[in-house]
């Protein structure tokens, strides 16, 4: 009897400590699982929402908070259904891509384009071409004056010329 009651009080050591392993790769698939879908929601925002002009600006920091805000609402989430709480009527995927759209996206601010009048009464504006700043009387594709360059104008031809401060 003795011998019975303990091999059941082994069998049922065993079986919490099965439960909780398992419990615990449960946990982790479900970690790696929402970073598969966050990598899968950032790659479906860059490919099919985001401006050309958008991608253009994005650094390597962005992309990798964009990744983490998209975990961490996954995890939220997770956490939400665990809890028994009732998931919310929105589909998620497109609640979540819009989350991570406007984690993402700056506030855009309403830069006008920088315009230069010299001596002589003519209108140049802004253009930038790589990391190389010029002017042009054309205003089309013109572009706001950073703050690291200022501008002078050539005593000679009156043309300006936007200078990096120093």
């Amino acid at each position: 009897m003795a011998k019975r009651m303990a091999r059941d009080k082994l069998f049922k050591d065993e079986v919490k400590n099965l439960e909780e392993t398992i419990s615990i790769i449960n946990a982790q698939k479900e970690k790696e699982l929402n970073a598969k879908i966050a990598c899968d929601l950032l790659r479906l925002y860059f490919e099919e929402i985001a401006p050309g002009s958008l991608k253009r600006q994005l650094t390597l920091s962005d992309v990798v908070k964009a990744y983490k805000f998209a975990v961490e609402i996954l995890e939220e989430k997770s956490e939400i259904e665990k809890k028994g709480a009732e998931p919310e009527k929105e589909p998620e995927r497109i609640s979540t891509l819009m989350e991570i759209k406007q984690a993402i996206e700056k506030p855009a601010k309403e830069e006008k384009p920088f315009t230069y009048v010299n001596k002589k009464g003519e209108k140049y504006y802004l253009h930038k071409k790589g990391s190389f700043y010029y002017f042009s009387k054309d205003a089309e594709n013109a572009v706001p004056m950073p703050e690291t360059h200022h501008v002078e104008e050539n005593a000679r031809t009156g043309m300006p010329i936007a200078k990096r401060n120093i």
